[in-house]
């Protein structure tokens, strides 16, 4: 027989025709039947209703209908591979016959409508993409929510048009996108947790009365709107509405909304996670955001300038939730342009406020704070509030008065607040003082405070001070809050921090903005320290610092002075970490900076590159690694560890000194080694260095034959990467050397 003959009896005897390969039996309509199943399956595919199978699957021209014939009972269609229909239509399958369980997660393309049945369950969860390229295809969704992973709308030319609300919402973080083609909401909503629009393609978005929803929870989606490229039009500006609504409680990067440049309806913005962000220069039509309720530390954060042409308003729940209103970068302010404006219980940071709405705020609910950095607003007025009646929460009324011990109920000081605790401000010692709000005031004196209260932080963000801070001579008070929070000295004119007898209990960070911050004192902090200007300056003022860790953060427009002063770091791990910072940003002076940490824990120097005066590793009896990282260059690299112990340095680092001070004892050998099997170098710039009781290996020591490792010095450096340099013998007599405790000069010894 033939081979085309053997086909066409195959065929046959089956009852199947070859048009079945490309669709239904030429039929523009496939019928599910056989109840539950999996969509690749050819004997649940019918060309009619009920009717026998067809034995192929729908193409992109053949409807995919589910009706009362498919299954009475509940049955379950499961896209196992990915499919394709032309019209999607579940609405022919009444309730009554059963409930549809849609599953599966393989891909399916829509070239067509698509109609869900009210009660379906829809558990699929692959990409639902809609291809049509010509004609207007309606969407009805008959309250179904959908679950798929990704929901795209890209069939080049086609229209797609909501005919009720529509659903795309779930844990899964899902993504529903517009990459070509009319979307058109056609007055209704369209609830997703993001939405997309990027790219080149031809495509637009019609909101008519419609509305454009994302309601996420938490940091589930960052980023819930992001419109970005080119091609894109958006119709319906001036009736349409955009939400964006999370439900959680976490900020996380919090609710970021990427304009591309465009204009848009009006966006409203709420929640219970207070932070809130927009990126790309855009125009609103209206621009609301609405902090949610028990969120102390909320952002509205700007990255571009913004044009609102209706109104823009700000919302704090009260005078505790207050909203910062900021630009994403201290000291760059953001110009926001609004027909109207409308706030309550707001403060702005480097915001310029522009148009014809009204900027002045100074009689607004709850007050309008000055956190610096902006123009063209009216503020309510700078005033002094002076602390009264023991303990209490920094935004009770209760707790201020306008005058030294005066009555109180006054306002609690806004950002542009003096704050002032004199000695009828508190009456016994261990008094409670909460701060409950994130922007404490201006400046805050507590020079005669006669009692030692303990300050507590209790929100679980950060603490801000905008001016000058002096603490008490007569007491000690105590500060203290939860892991996650650190106080931030942020000044934006030259200002300074006296610590005087006041003890940090937890993290402080100096941020001056545009000004110098000096020190007043010498100041030891009880836990870590930043210091992070920010086109500003940090000046020690030759006096002394002390804290566990020092994390540093400075670029090419900022400064840190460290003075003539010792800066102690009295912890481990990263006690200091100036890797992030410009090598050019510290003047190291003729400072001292000490470790004196004597447990077994290791301790990392990154030293970001830098020059520094003296350095001291101090640890006692203490066994910990000192690991140094960065080409750095010292005065004087010192290590009297009495114990054995080690200092790494990063492979292919390069240390440069003028004096070398590391030598161990007998038995207690102090180990010279490179972070792996790569060398390191040490440079001397001050002539021949001499030390004793080392164990080298990796090391790369120049000028060549100047470092003399001293007689009872072990020699590793054949070890793996070999190193170099180094003379394992006491320097020759007639030798003036630096690095040790003694000169040998003419056969004589100096000590």
């Amino acid at each position: 027989m033939k081979l085309g003959a053997l086909f066409l009896f195959f065929f046959v005897a089956f009852g199947i025709s070859s048009a079945m390969a490309v669709g239904c039996a030429g039929s523009t309509a496939c019928y599910w039947v056989g109840g539950t199943g999996n969509w690749s399956d050819t004997t649940h595919w019918a060309t009619t209703s009920g009717g026998a199978i067809t034995g192929s699957v729908p193409t992109s021209t053949d409807d995919a209908i589910f009706d009362a014939n498919s299954n009475n009972p509940a049955y379950t269609v499961t896209v196992d591979a990915t499919a394709n229909c032309k019209n999607l239509n579940f609405s022919h399958a009444p309730f009554a016959s059963g409930t549809i369980i849609w599953a599966g997660s393989a891909a399916l393309n829509v070239y067509g409508n698509s109609t869900f049945l009210s009660g379906m369950t829809a558990n699929y969860t692959g990409n639902l993409t809609y291809l049509a390229t010509s004609g207007t295809k309606t969407i009805t969704s008959n309250s179904v929510t959908l679950k798929s992973g990704t929901i795209a709308f890209s069939g080049v030319g086609g229209t797609w048009q909501l005919q009720d609300n529509f659903t795309h919402n779930d844990a899964s973080l899902s993504t529903l996108s517009l990459t070509n083609g009319t979307l058109d909401l056609n007055g209704k909503t369209m609830t997703v947790l993001r939405f997309t629009s990027t790219g080149a393609a031809t495509r637009v978005l019609t909101f008519g009365a419609g509305t454009l929803a994302s309601i996420f929870y938490g940091d589930n989606y960052s980023y819930p709107f992001v419109f970005s490229g080119s091609g894109l039009t958006i119709n319906g500006t001036a009736t349409g509405t955009m939400t964006m609504i999370n439900t959680g409680s976490y900020p996380s990067y919090g609710n970021r909304f990427y304009g591309g440049g465009f204009s848009f309806p009006t966006l409203n913005i709420s929640g219970g996670v207070g932070v809130a962000r927009i990126l790309d220069t855009n125009t609103f039509a209206n621009l609301s955001y609405t902090q949610g309720a028990s969120y102390v530390d909320g952002y509205f954060t700007f990255f571009n300038n913004q044009t609102v042409t209706g109104t823009f308003t700000v919302t704090g729940p009260s005078v505790i939730d207050r909203i910062l209103v900021n630009s994403d970068t201290w000291g760059t302010p953001r110009t926001i342009t609004a027909a109207t404006v409308s706030v309550a219980n707001t403060d702005f940071e480097d915001i310029t406020g522009v148009g014809a709405g009204n900027w002045d705020l100074h009689a607004e609910t709850g007050g309008s704070g000055d956190a610096g950095g902006n123009s063209g607003i009216t503020f309510t007025t700078p005033v002094t509030r002076y602390w009264v009646g023991n303990g209490g929460s920094w935004s009770s009324t209760s707790q201020w008065s306008a005058l030294p011990g005066g009555a109180s109920g006054v306002t609690a000081p806004l950002a542009q607040d003096t704050v002032i605790f004199d000695a009828s401000s508190i009456t016994s010692n261990a008094q409670g003082i909460g701060f409950d709000i994130p922007r404490l005031g201006k400046n805050i004196d507590m020079t005669n405070l006669a009692h030692s209260p303990s300050f507590s932080g209790s929100n679980a963000g950060y603490t801000y001070v905008y001016g000058s801070f002096t603490g008490p001579t007569g007491s000690t008070p105590t500060y203290n809050t939860s892991a996650s929070s650190v106080f931030n000295f942020e000044p934006r004119s030259n200002s300074s921090y006296t610590n005087n007898n006041f003890s940090w209990g937890h993290g402080v960070a100096f941020e001056p903005v545009n000004c110098t911050m000096t020190l007043g004192g010498n100041a030891t902090f009880e836990t870590s320290l930043s210091i992070a200007p920010t086109t500003g300056t940090f000046d020690a003022n030759n006096y002394n610092l002390t804290a566990t860790n020092f994390s540093l953060v400075n670029s090419s427009t900022t400064l840190m002075k460290m003075g003539s002063g010792t800066w102690t770091a009295t912890g481990t791990g990263a006690v200091w970490d100036n890797s992030t910072s410009t090598a050019t940003g510290i003047i190291a002076g003729t400072s001292t900076l000490k470790l004196t940490d004597t447990s077994s824990t290791g301790k990392q120097f990154y030293g970001g590159g830098t020059t520094y005066n003296n350095f001291w590793y101090a640890p006692g009896a203490g066994t910990g690694i000192l690991s140094v990282d960065g080409n750095n260059r010292f005065n004087d690299f010192k290590d009297d560890g009495s114990a054995a112990h080690t200092i790494s340095f990063t492979a292919a680092s390069t240390q440069t000194m003028v004096y070398w001070h590391v030598s161990g004892t007998s038995g207690n050998l102090i180990t010279i080694n490179s972070s792996s099997t790569g060398v390191h170098s040490l440079k001397s710039l001050g002539g021949p260095v001499t030390a004793d009781y080392l164990n080298i290996q990796h090391s790369v020591a120049t000028p060549a034959s100047s470092w003399f490792a001293g007689a009872h010095s072990t020699n590793n450096q054949g070890v793996a990467t070999a190193g170099s340099g180094w003379a394992f013998l006491a320097a020759p007599l007639g030798t003036k050397y630096f690095g040790g405790t003694k000169t040998v000069l003419n056969n004589m010894v100096f000590n």
